[in-house]
């Protein structure tokens, strides 16, 4: 080979170092940004869960007020029914149908503002869930990309490596000659 083949292939090592390198980094580039944009849609998806805990609990509140509404009506109509047949509506049986009909009421209303709760609950469940992924994503993104530059690093130093190992087995050795060396016996 002489002084410029082995100078060719030098520059043809460092082309290959320098693309190792900028492979890596744009490969970890994109690693990291797709991990970026997983964990920033995890966010919006949980910021949505939240919103829709939240018109769960609302709905359950006005399920349960229209519930008390229609529960008011139900014992006015008891009231006036017992009234027009002419009974005594403070005691006996209309009385007593009456505090039957306010006692399934409110349980009826504990039971809807139970399962508000727990779709509100299921909901923000989800949502946590939503952000651990979207941040298990980031990380793994981050790290991917890490190791890939780790790699190509690595990659770089084995082309580096391989054409100096090259250059210097094909390219001859530097002679001086003796007269350089006016004081050398040689």
């Amino acid at each position: 080979m002489g002084e410029s083949a082995g100078l060719f292939s030098l520059l043809g090592t460092a082309a290959g170092v320098g693309g190792q390198i900028a492979g890596s980094v744009g490969q970890a580039g994109a690693m990291q940004a797709q991990g970026r944009a997983a964990r920033a849609l995890g966010n919006a998806n949980a910021a949505g869960m939240e919103i829709g805990a939240e018109d769960a609990l609302a709905r359950g509140e006005q399920a349960i007020t229209r519930h008390g509404m229609s529960t008011k009506d139900l014992l006015a109509r008891q009231v006036t029914s017992a009234a027009g047949q002419g009974v005594s509506v403070n005691s006996g049986t209309p009385l007593a149908l009456r505090n039957d009909t306010a006692a399934l009421s409110a349980a009826d209303d504990n039971t809807l503002r139970m399962n508000a709760y727990k779709e509100a609950m299921g909901m923000r469940m989800q949502a946590g869930n939503q952000r651990f992924q979207g941040n298990m994503a980031y990380m793994s993104g981050r790290n991917n990309a890490n190791n890939t530059l780790l790699a190509g690093g690595l990659g770089a130093a084995r082309i580096g490596y391989s054409g100096l190992s090259d250059y210097y087995r094909y390219t001859p050795p530097l002679v001086v000659p003796n007269d350089y060396f006016p004081d050398h016996p040689g």
